[in-house]
């Protein structure tokens, strides 16, 4: 009796090892799942930063080298349009420019308002093609009109006060002298009575309405004294200094026909590569103006380009 009993409980005991060793084994596999899950997901994880790391890294490789390409562009003229140019190991950029000035309204868009005080200038004279100004032989001119078409409107920083503007024209004389002859206007009537500004003359068919709030037509034969007579073949026109007065403006120019503005310098478009990156940068480099100070002073060049006031 005492045998079957022991017997007996043997074999319950046996039985409930068993039955641990399932639970167990269940109990193991699912900490094995749940950390090959977590190795996985680590796994992921760094890879996906490695990932994005490097892409970073690239994309600020690929800056750098349009930036370079920028000043390439800047510091020399001789620019090769489209083509991929070697800046560091597996870095490249490519160079595209287009002209600032000819036909239509320079600039083309309204980018920055001009403040009160500053000065916009728009050259009528080429440059080479190291940018640097070239004055016509005495007999010969570039822009060949007595006209120019001149746009300003109202910025966001005085949107209720009508502007007004000043025009300083520099031109060569009949001796080849530079020389600068001024005058204003004045789209508030009651203000031309104290300032003596001219008043803004409103003509159809400008390419100035589109955008722009005032325009004037400037006549270079009368706006600005006998001095300044464009029949005369011997004097040209070099450049117009235009100042907003009273608000700050957008300011834009455009050539009457028909002449057209020549090139007022370039706009420059550099694209830097670095692996599946890509970084573009658009930079407008006008060509270089007279400092302010010019402004206030008759000066010329002679041809070792000696200035004299």
């Amino acid at each position: 009796m005492k045998a079957t009993r022991q017997t007996g409980k043997k074999n319950q005991q046996y039985s409930n090892l068993k039955s641990n060793d399932g639970q167990m084994l269940v109990l193991m596999l699912l900490i094995m799942i749940v950390g090959l899950t977590v190795g996985l997901f680590l796994v992921g994880r760094t890879t996906t930063d490695i990932a994005v790391s490097t892409k970073i890294a690239e994309a600020t490789r690929a800056f750098n080298a349009a930036e370079a390409g920028v000043e390439e562009a800047i510091r020399t003229s001789a620019i090769t349009q489209n083509s991929l140019v070697p800046f560091a190991s597996g870095a490249s950029y490519s160079l595209a420019t287009n002209d600032l000035g000819g036909a239509g309204i320079y600039p083309p868009s309204k980018d920055v308002a001009f403040k009160v005080g500053n000065s916009f200038t728009a050259w009528l004279v080429q440059h080479d093609g190291s940018g640097n100004l070239t004055i016509p032989a005495i007999g010969t001119k570039f822009y060949n009109s007595n006209f120019l078409d001149i746009c300003f409107t109202t910025s966001p920083t005085t949107p209720a006060v009508v502007p007004g503007i000043t025009v300083t024209v520099y031109y060569r004389d009949a001796t080849g002298l530079i020389k600068s002859a001024y005058t204003g206007y004045d789209g508030v009537a009651a203000r031309v009575l104290t300032n003596h500004f001219r008043p803004l003359n409103v003509l159809a068919g400008s390419v100035c309405r589109v955008n722009y709030n005032y325009f004037v037509r400037v006549n270079f034969n009368s706006d600005f004294g006998s001095s300044l007579d464009l029949a005369v073949a011997s004097i040209a026109l070099v450049a117009v200094r235009i100042r907003p007065v009273y608000a700050d403006t957008y300011i834009g120019v455009s050539a009457f026909s028909p002449a057209t503005l020549p090139k007022q310098g370039i706009d420059i478009v550099s694209t830097g590569n670095v692996g599946e990156s890509t970084r573009k940068i658009q930079v407008k480099e006008p060509y270089l103006v007279p400092a302010p100070f010019m402004d206030s002073a008759i000066y010329s060049t002679d041809p070792n380009s000696n200035i004299s006031k």
